[in-house]
């Protein structure tokens, strides 16, 4: 089904929105500080989870936050999963306002730290 879902930044009301067709079935909410995104939260509508909406809506939020060279302050658990399963995304975690710690793995692969401190 991803194949059908296209993402929709939306500036005015600063979501993204996963569209099928005019429908939006999942969005990520947000606000915008300065240079930094800051990622509320994310919802799905129950019947599109689990077949890549929320992954895809995911994937294309934090393409744009990094093409648009903003960081990332996160306090949604279903965005830190997915950067802990994609731990490239880690880099553009804010690293003075990053939201939720990011397991131990990912923040050492983002940043390339041996210490749990890093």
């Amino acid at each position: 089904m991803d194949a059908d879902v296209t993402v929709r930044h939306n500036t005015e009301s600063e979501t993204y929105d996963a569209m099928l067709g005019d429908r939006a079935v999942g969005t990520i909410v947000y606000e915008r500080r300065g240079n930094r995104a800051i990622f509320r939260y994310t919802v799905v509508e129950p019947e599109f989870r689990e077949h890549g909406v929320g992954t895809t809506l995911i994937q294309a939020a934090l393409d744009d936050v990094a093409a648009s060279g903003l960081t990332l302050t996160s306090y949604c658990s279903f965005i830190d999963q997915f950067i802990a399963d994609h731990p490239s995304y880690a880099r553009l975690l804010d690293p003075e306002h990053p939201g939720r710690p990011l397991p131990y793995e990912a923040r050492r692969q983002a940043h390339g730290s041996a210490s749990p401190s890093a």
